[in-house]
């Protein structure tokens, strides 16, 4: 069985290859102790992974978890519950798994090779809630997660092109995550299409939609709400916001937000690609959040164009790129 997970800072995607079964959820992990399971009714996810428990997504978020994770000394004990996580809602049958991983750029950098050789032909306990599983993984490979980005534009998950007119186009590729925008420009040469790749500052995340309203409420209540309580009443709570003795309906705060956001990022694509955005035949936009914000940029962006898949395209450009891999790897030894 042939499963993609990939690990972002914002959230955890994944999808079954053989029927495109598929799951996201937050990347939030909060370890817990034996204490009971009480309040707010939300059970995704209750983990325990060899005998240690944790808190994973939206229960997590519903605990008070933040997404700080990934500059702990606890990171890959947290991507390794990600993983084993989102595997475990993807699988249906016991028989050893092909795991192809996606990684942000500065964590395949830290920690592919490790990650990479220490799940490789494991074997893990995991209790999800009530139902537990042994997930029998016999292959790893991790790509960096731009790799999905770029072959989901172009590719069916079995490696098909489905976008023949760009093929070897320059094309460019939006997408907006948790706590940055990524970049990636094909351009195109004199060897063909070389990418290149830009991380935005910190401040064009989804948060900073989050932030937007914080900044609003702090000016109606005289108080300043975190961040992650803001997020758990736009996620969990249909935007209501218990504060300081009121309760605040978000949602128009969140449009508010969302689309100051998106004036914002498309400034900044502008002033990254300059005039080199008129070369591009498409530009396109992915990520969890695509759909929130692609009408909203495409005022300033005419070309900008929504990939379909939305909810996983990463996933689902890994593996077109890992198929594609091995079919690269058949043709080489099939010449030698």
């Amino acid at each position: 069985m042939r499963i993609a997970v990939n690990v972002g800072c914002g959230f955890i995607t994944g999808v079954e290859c053989k029927n495109h079964k598929s799951i996201s959820f937050p990347s939030i992990i909060v370890p817990t102790a034996d204490e009971p399971n009480m309040g707010y009714g939300v059970s995704k996810y209750q983990v325990n992974i060899e005998g240690s428990s944790y808190y994973i997504g939206e229960k997590g978020l519903s605990k008070g978890g933040s997404r700080g994770w990934e500059t702990t000394e606890r990171r890959f004990e947290y991507v390794r519950c990600f993983i084993a996580t989102a595997v475990h809602q993807l699988v249906d049958v016991d028989e050893p798994i092909e795991l192809i991983l996606g990684l942000p750029k500065h964590l395949f950098k830290a920690m592919h090779e490790s990650v990479q050789e220490i799940l490789q032909g494991t074997k893990i306990g995991i209790q999800i809630n009530d139902e537990e599983k042994l997930l029998n993984i016999r292959t790893v490979v991790v790509y960096p997660e731009t790799i999905g980005m770029y072959y989901a534009t172009l590719y069916d998950s079995k490696g098909n092109i489905t976008a023949r007119s760009l093929f070897n186009k320059p094309i460019g590729i939006i997408q907006i995550g948790y706590q940055g925008v990524d970049l990636l420009y094909m351009k195109k040469d004199s060897v063909g299409l070389t990418p290149l790749t830009t991380m935005s500052p910190n401040n064009y995340g989804m948060k900073e939609s989050y932030r937007f309203i914080q900044t609003q409420l702090k000016s109606m209540s005289h108080g300043e709400p975190d961040l992650i309580e803001i997020e758990k009443a736009v996620v969990l709570y249909n935007g209501e916001l218990d504060f300081k003795g009121k309760t605040y309906d978000l949602l128009e705060l969140q449009n508010q937000g969302e689309i100051e956001l998106a004036s914002q990022i498309a400034n900044w694509v502008d002033d990254t690609w300059g005039n080199e955005i008129g070369d591009l035949e498409d530009i396109f936009i992915i990520g969890e959040q695509s759909t929130t914000y692609y009408l909203k940029i495409k005022e300033k962006i005419s070309n900008l164009q929504l990939i379909n898949h939305t909810q996983t395209p990463q996933v689902l450009g890994l593996l077109a790129a890992h198929v594609l891999v091995i079919e690269m790897y058949k043709d080489l030894v099939s010449n030698k």
